[in-house]
């Protein structure tokens, strides 16, 4: 968990077994930045999830913790946000294995100018790619999202404009939540 970082990379990881103890907040996630972080990239890394230690394999869909969470809004100041990439990563289970708050804020979410694309999701709870919030020119493109909940949404877009773009959804039970 690290609060007001900007400018990390996040390369190469495996990331495993987050929130074990079953926590209801998605913020006990597997890469937790929160108060506007400005320019995240995580590229290449592996999130696990199993629901405990005894499950033999990952990718129960139980609920709890993300793989990377970002909260941003306007309660943590006006000088930063936005300018993530989440790019060629593979998550199998968790939450929101790609997830953002305050959904209700226009510097919420992502806020601005992210891009997310060529991610491999599989077996979540919620919304593979949640980008609720500002969503001030967010792009998701080519990522591939099967055995899950819900694939992307976008609800609310405060400011747009969002583009999902070449996306591939397999075995859910809804693609998309927008408004």
């Amino acid at each position: 968990n690290s609060d007001n970082r900007n400018d990390l990379w996040f390369d190469h990881l495996t990331v495993t077994d987050w929130d074990l103890n079953a926590g209801a907040d998605q913020y006990y996630a597997g890469i937790s930045i929160q108060n506007n972080p400005t320019r995240i990239v995580v590229e290449y890394c592996s999130f696990k999830k199993r629901a405990t230690l005894s499950d033999a394999d990952p990718g129960q869909r139980d609920g709890t913790g993300n793989g990377i969470w970002i909260k941003a809004g306007t309660q943590y100041g006006t000088d930063s946000g936005g300018q993530h990439v989440f790019r060629y990563n593979t998550f199998v289970g968790g939450y929101d294995p790609i997830g953002s708050e305050v959904d209700d804020d226009v510097r919420g979410g992502f806020f601005y100018n992210t891009d997310i694309y060529g991610n491999t999701i599989r077996y979540w709870a919620d919304d593979a790619i949640q980008i609720d919030g500002s969503n001030a020119n967010i792009a998701a493109w080519n990522n591939r999202m099967h055995h899950g909940f819900r694939g992307i949404s976008g609800c609310p877009t405060l400011v747009g404009p969002l583009y999902l773009i070449r996306n591939t959804y397999w075995n859910l039970e809804s693609a998309h939540k927008l408004g």
